[in-house]
């Protein structure tokens, strides 16, 4: 006789197996299974089992039943929501597979808003063994009375000792994405030579969502067209967060600069026209018209080569290691953009560069070096401007202020993305860096307080 059982390493949870029924896996038996605090809320991706009055099962992530026959358990994904994996195998492509002691069952999780790996070990032993009554449970969070009428099933809520609460983080990926991946292609791509430049990346790492997005999905090849509709799709890329994806990268640049561009200028004409009102109330004559409507136009103009040179950076960067990347623009954030360009305010982020197969576990090097380029970009671009402020002459009032303004934009929003946060599903470079080396965290965040510090002082000299 084949015993079996499942067990659960991050939530040290064990499931016993019965072979005289199929079992039924689901978010109660996962979370109710678990010995070590957790939050259930973070299982909100699985699917739970539910029974109707007549005891009938309804939904459940995958279930697990005993073949006599042939003496295997087998393993059948329910039409999941985020899919279950047989090791790189998805079983809502496949039919029911034959489980081995050892194998390795993946269900994404939700976890600090991104879909995170959970890791199933099937085991299995010969002799007598006590098979435990597996019998409804139910979740914390739910309501105990709303089951009590299920005939049959005495009911064993289990409470955590301690509630945990994650911070929910920003998410662009669409939490119903789903990976396909077909156990016979998975074979056949192993044995290919890396021909045509193919990238190859390993797990079910979550999708790191930044401002420069590295997008990790299941182990595959990447071929370097993969940013075209009908091979992402092929892929199994989820690319649903970029507007038009089947369009020109140098469009995608194009719109990106004109969004800002109206952005920023908008909104300094905003900021001048106030001033002029308060001069008129005050002196009885405002700023001229030129002053309100064309000494914006340089520093917006500054402003959007100096996001544009931010990304290249990411972008070739990523290019340079061998990863796919490109420009593309983010449906959020042209929304966000375009918002704030006709209100006028400066708060806005419409693309962003993406790299295609960089793993934020074996490639923490490479996806580090990338995350770094576009603040470094900023702070050479600051540095030479702040260089050329001071080799201006005096006289030459505009030409030191235009570069001034370079040096302070660039200074400016290198030290934004060092922020070790994310807003709205756009992390911050900082956020990784910080992780990674942080003594070259604190070296760029120290040296854009001073190169900042150094615009200042110019400034005041050039006002005088």
């Amino acid at each position: 006789m084949k015993n079996a059982f499942l067990l659960i390493p991050e939530i040290k949870g064990k499931i016993i197996l019965s072979q005289n029924e199929v079992n039924h896996i689901g978010k109660r038996e996962i979370v109710n299974c678990a010995t070590a605090p957790i939050n259930p809320k973070e299982f909100s991706t699985l699917s739970s089992v539910h029974q109707d009055q007549f005891g009938e099962v309804i939904k459940e992530q995958f279930n697990i039943r005993f073949d006599s026959d042939s003496n295997q358990y087998l393993i059948e994904d329910r039409n999941s929501t985020n899919g279950t994996y047989l090791g790189n195998i998805n079983l809502k492509q496949t039919p029911a597979q034959i489980l081995k002691n050892g194998d390795e069952i993946i269900v994404p999780i939700e976890k600090n808003g991104k879909l995170m790996q959970l890791k199933i070990l099937f085991q299995e032993s010969t002799g007598n063994q006590i098979i435990k009554d597996k019998n409804l449970t139910v979740s914390p969070e739910e309501n105990i009375d709303s089951l009590s009428n299920l005939p049959n099933q005495p009911i064993q809520p289990k409470k955590n000792n301690k509630n945990f609460v994650s911070p929910t983080g920003g998410e662009y990926f669409d939490p119903t994405f789903t990976p396909t991946v077909n156990p016979p292609t998975m074979i056949n791509q192993s044995k290919k030579s890396q021909n045509n430049a193919l990238v190859s990346y390993q797990g079910y790492d979550p999708a790191d969502t930044s401002a420069s997005f590295i997008l990790v999905r299941q182990k595959l090849q990447i071929p370097k067209n993969c940013f075209e509709p009908q091979v992402a799709q092929n892929l199994g890329l989820d690319f649903s967060m970029i507007f038009k994806l089947e369009w020109a990268e140098i469009w995608h640049i194009s719109v990106a600069f004109l969004l800002l561009f109206v952005m920023i200028y908008h909104t300094y004409v905003n900021v001048l026209g106030i001033i002029s009102l308060i001069y008129f109330v005050q002196y009885g004559v405002g700023l001229t018209i030129s002053d309100v409507f064309l000494t914006p136009l340089p520093t917006a103009l500054v402003f959007c080569i100096t996001f544009i040179c931010h990304e290249l950076g990411h972008l070739y960067t990523g290019k340079e290691l061998q990863f796919p990347s490109r420009f593309c623009l983010v449906k959020k954030g042209v929304r966000l953009t375009l918002i704030s360009a006709i209100v006028g305010i400066p708060f806005g982020l419409p693309g962003a560069s993406i790299s295609v197969g960089v793993d934020p576990q074996t490639d923490r090097n490479k996806m580090g070096a990338i995350k770094m380029a576009g603040p470094t970009v900023n702070l050479v671009i600051g540095l030479i401007s702040t260089i050329i402020v001071v080799i201006i002459p005096s006289s030459s009032t505009m030409l030191k202020t235009i570069f001034l303004q370079s040096a302070g934009i660039n200074f400016m929003l290198g030290g934004f993305n060092m922020i070790p946060k994310e807003f709205q599903g756009f992390a911050m470079d900082g956020n990784y860096i910080i992780s990674w080396r942080k003594s070259l965290y604190f070296f760029l965040v120290s040296a854009f307080i001073l190169g900042y510090a150094g615009v200042i002082v110019l400034a005041s000299t050039v006002i005088i």
